[in-house]
């Protein structure tokens, strides 16, 4: 896992440095899609693969095909 975030971190900094002020479409797997999201939000690692009502990143933010309300990261129950 670790060397996904370090190509996920270059990769962001790359884009960040290339296309400063701009809006980019990202379009990969779910593991590094998670792993940009989590460094964007400063979320600790360990919500990277926790989902569900208590906490951790969103799985799916359309509520009609999820049982769970989704919230940001770290925002009270």
């Amino acid at each position: 896992m670790r060397q996904v975030i370090r190509r996920v971190t270059a990769v962001r900094d790359g884009l960040v440095a290339r296309h400063a002020g701009a809006t980019v479409l990202v379009v990969s797997h779910v593991g590094p899609l998670r792993t940009l999201l989590r460094l964007a939000l400063q979320a600790p690692p360990h919500t990277l693969f926790r989902h569900g009502p208590r906490g951790g990143l969103p799985v799916d933010a359309d509520p009609r095909r999820s049982r769970h309300r989704h919230r940001p990261w770290g925002s009270p129950a």
